[in-house]
């Protein structure tokens, strides 16, 4: 992978951890990343710890199944 596509998955995170904060968020957005944090080849980029943790704070149910 290039450098620039590592930082480009880095602000995603970056927009979905906003969005997670916000107070409501849209599901679609909120399914989206708990899709990005489950997958095996994005869950290494950086960024994707710290959404993972806003996920598991925000919404411990969604991380919980599946």
């Amino acid at each position: 992978m290039k450098d620039y596509d590592a930082g480009v998955y880095e602000a995603l995170c970056e927009c979905l951890i906003r969005t997670l904060k916000s107070a409501e968020p849209n599901p679609k957005i909120v399914e989206a990343a708990v899709r990005f944090v489950k997958d095996r080849d994005i869950s290494t980029l950086p960024g994707t710890n710290e959404l993972e943790a806003e996920l598991k704070e925000s919404l411990p149910f969604k991380t919980s199944s599946g």
